[in-house]
């Protein structure tokens, strides 16, 4: 019988790879999983973990929680964003101390943001027809003390999707953390020496803007010089 994190590492191997037909064949397999009778609790276990400790390896490399969210919802969708933020809430329970107070105050950000989201998804589904997923008030519970085993099923049911949507985003969305680059580190990361030391408010320097408030910033485009006009 296969082991689920063998299938996963080989459905991961066929997504990063250009042979469609392989992609859908290893997706398949995911399908099938271990062939036992908690074959899909062990294949959604091991996405979840594997995907819960390739969070834990970017934060050494410059990454916040709020970039990856940002980043999974620009090269994927909304849904893999919600997958990446209930994966950064398991992450939390398993993370090292210590943890500084700015962390938590993201991981508390994107999860506002997921509750205004599905409250105004409520709001616009009154009226016409059943809202499904999110919008029927299913939040996802890994705000909670939701395991591995529960995290994707549970977020599969938030999202009101199939089993064979769930598993081919699940994939994406790990394909996309494992293969983030390092950038900057702008402040120290969880569990490193110095995250206990209050961070110093964040003040961009003169002709940048920051996202969020949380000190990735960008220089602002300026205008070209105008030129003085000559007088007759």
């Amino acid at each position: 019988m296969p082991d689920a994190e063998d299938l996963v590492a080989e459905a991961l191997a066929a997504v990063r790879g250009t042979d469609v037909r392989q992609t859908e064949r290893q997706l398949d397999r995911l399908m099938v999983g271990t062939g036992t009778a908690d074959g899909a609790t062990a294949v959604d276990a091991a996405l979840a973990r594997r995907l819960i400790r390739g969070l834990g390896r970017l934060w050494p490399r410059g990454w916040q929680p709020v970039d990856v969210h940002r980043i999974a919802r620009w090269r994927l969708d909304a849904g893999a964003a919600r997958l990446v933020r209930d994966a950064l809430a398991a992450q939390r329970r398993e993370q090292a101390e210590p943890v500084p107070a700015w962390w938590d105050d993201q991981l508390r950000v994107l999860a506002a943001q997921d509750r205004d989201a599905a409250g105004q998804g409520s709001s616009a589904s009154q009226g016409s027809k059943p809202a499904r997923g999110r919008d029927a008030g299913q939040g996802s519970k890994a705000s909670r003390d939701v395991g591995p085993e529960d995290l994707v099923a549970d977020w599969t049911r938030a999202e009101g999707l199939d089993r064979v949507d769930a598993l081919r985003t699940a994939v994406d969305v790990l394909a996309l953390v494992e293969g983030l680059p390092p950038i900057a580190v702008l402040r120290p990361p969880p569990g490193s020496a110095g995250t206990a030391l209050p961070a110093p408010p964040v003040r961009p320097a003169a002709g940048r803007r920051c996202w969020t408030g949380y000190a990735r910033c960008w220089r602002r485009r300026s205008r070209p010089p105008s030129r003085p006009r000559r007088r007759r």
